[in-house]
């Protein structure tokens, strides 16, 4: 069985390791996912109090100038 333990060159798995469609969509119940809903909600709440980088901001501001030059 070498074969089956020879590196896929796409994905760096070994290829009797590669996952199937139906093993990648795994069922879950729906209340591990409304606790996993409610665990990401709690964490990223805090990222919306924090300001944007400023370097983000002037990124923007370049957008907004660049489509206000191309409305004119």
């Amino acid at each position: 069985m070498p074969d089956q333990m020879m590196n896929d060159d796409r994905h760096g798995l070994p290829q009797d390791i590669q996952t199937s469609p139906q093993a990648s969509d795994p069922k879950v119940a729906p209340e591990i996912k409304d606790a996993i809903g409610q665990g990401l909600r709690a964490m990223y709440e805090s990222l919306k109090a924090e300001p944007l980088p400023d370097r983000l901001v002037q990124l923007l501001k370049q957008l907004d100038t660049q489509d206000q030059d191309k409305a004119s």
